[in-house]
């Protein structure tokens, strides 16, 4: 009876240890895929003007990269207006509506 106890013991300590390396193999691809995307918006045109680069791409990234990148041309543009741009028009007295 002891024996069967402890084999039941250690076959629960296995599925344990399993179950812990699968969830850290997902976290760990999950970082990187959250990298990948990250230095794909912020090198989104140098990406697409470069074949060898789109080249390394997965589809998806690249359809990701090609409808994004508009997008975030526009957004880094907005940025620049709110932040740069018309504060200092404001503080010349040459305001300027988008």
């Amino acid at each position: 009876m002891a024996n069967t106890d402890s084999t039941h013991a250690e076959g629960s300590l296995v599925r344990a240890i399993w179950r812990l390396e699968l969830a850290r193999a997902r976290h760990l691809l999950r970082a990187y895929l959250r990298t990948r995307l990250h230095k794909l918006e912020r090198h989104v045109t140098a990406v697409l003007d470069d074949p060898a680069m789109q080249a390394r791409l997965s589809p998806l990234e690249l359809q990701y990269a090609k409808v994004g990148r508009p997008l975030f041309t526009t957004q880094l543009l907005t940025a620049l207006w709110r932040e740069v741009i018309a504060p200092e028009r404001l503080e010349g007295g040459l305001f300027l509506s988008m």
